[in-house]
């Protein structure tokens, strides 16, 4: 009989085959050796098999024999929605290992990253329940900067559930790990959410469990045209991943609601951060007058729907007053210079 491996590593794939032997080398480069590759590719929709086309499957499954490592390639079921999420999620649920570490297709790990998670979880046990430590951000050549950009707001063991609700998602996604008895505990990643699915993840599992939060860097996360992460892009793919996620992060807002793992108080703090999210680009835009962007993120409001409204009249108000104070400071400025 097989034991199963103490960790698990779920990578979710699609068109991948540019970066994917980096990522699976970084894995088996690893100095800690009992885990399995569970990579999981987009599969079907409406019937219709809408996998990678550039054979990134086949190339996965070719990879985990070169490399010697255990696990497998498999395909999303038809039955989930599509996305990275829905991936991660299905990975969970069929991985045999103790920990699921994730890792994206294009991201690498340095070689000690999964011994540092074990040595952590074994010297804290059962109170420590996910792990995150930091990255670079590369673009394949150089280093651009670390991730989080402004570093962790703690280390060491923490409950952080505060500090997600006030000023957003820290969590590298590259370099976390969770218990697989905690992910279960929760919803897993949001599969109707294109952006902030991960934070919705690491809100749940704040609810749940404390972080370990080891600021030294492990990962490399890459930046590149083609993806969500990426710095120089074309301007209708900005405009397309700012609508993303301003009507994502009020739909995360009423999925909170509805979650019952948040108490009011905690919903109040989560509300002064997206209100102050959408008050400093809307306030920006409209002093800039560039009214497309603006009608923009109103549409990206609106598609947001029921699960948003709660606090369409105070973004409004705010962004009201935030202008009117800005114009009346500009009009101070001319009035002195004359």
């Amino acid at each position: 009989m097989n034991k199963s491996p103490i960790f698990s590593v779920i990578m979710p794939v699609y068109n991948s085959t540019i970066y994917l032997e980096e990522a699976i080398k970084s894995i088996a480069k690893q100095n800690f050796k009992d885990l399995e590759v569970i990579i999981i590719e987009e599969e079907a929709e409406d019937g219709k098999d809408i996998g990678s086309t550039d054979g990134t499957f086949e190339l996965a499954g070719d990879l985990l024999k070169n490399y010697a490592l255990a696990g497998k390639a498999v395909k999303r079921p038809s039955s989930s929605p599509k996305g990275a999420g829905s991936c991660r999620n299905y990975g969970c649920r069929i991985a045999n290992g103790q920990f699921l570490a994730f890792l994206d297709s294009d991201d690498l790990w340095l070689p000690d990253h999964i011994s540092n998670i074990y040595k952590y979880f074994e010297e804290y046990g059962q109170e420590m329940g996910a792990y995150c430590a930091g990255g670079i951000i590369f673009d394949g050549v150089k280093e651009l900067g670390k991730m989080p950009h402004y570093g962790f707001p703690c280390i060491g063991l923490q409950d952080i559930s505060e500090q997600l609700l006030s000023g957003g998602n820290f969590i590298p996604t590259q370099s976390l790990c969770v218990r697989k008895e905690v992910f279960l505990m929760t919803n897993g990643f949001h599969e109707l959410l294109k952006c902030y699915e991960d934070w919705w993840f690491v809100l749940q599992l704040s609810k749940k469990t404390k972080f370990y939060i080891n600021p030294d860097t492990l990962c490399r996360i890459r930046v590149r045209g083609d993806g969500l992460s990426r710095t120089n892009d074309t301007e209708n793919g900005k405009i397309k991943m700012s609508s993303w996620m301003f009507t994502d992060m009020l739909r995360l807002r009423g999925f909170a609601v509805k979650s019952g793992f948040f108490r009011g108080l905690e919903i109040k703090v989560l509300d002064n951060y997206i209100t102050g999210f959408f008050v400093l680009f809307l306030s920006d835009l409209i002093c800039g007058r560039v009214w497309i962007e603006v009608g923009r993120i109103f549409k990206a409001m609106y598609t947001a729907g029921r699960l948003g409204f709660p606090l369409w009249p105070r973004i409004w108000r705010k962004v009201y007053f935030n202008v009117v104070k800005r114009a009346v400071k500009k009009l101070k400025v001319n009035l002195n210079l004359n």
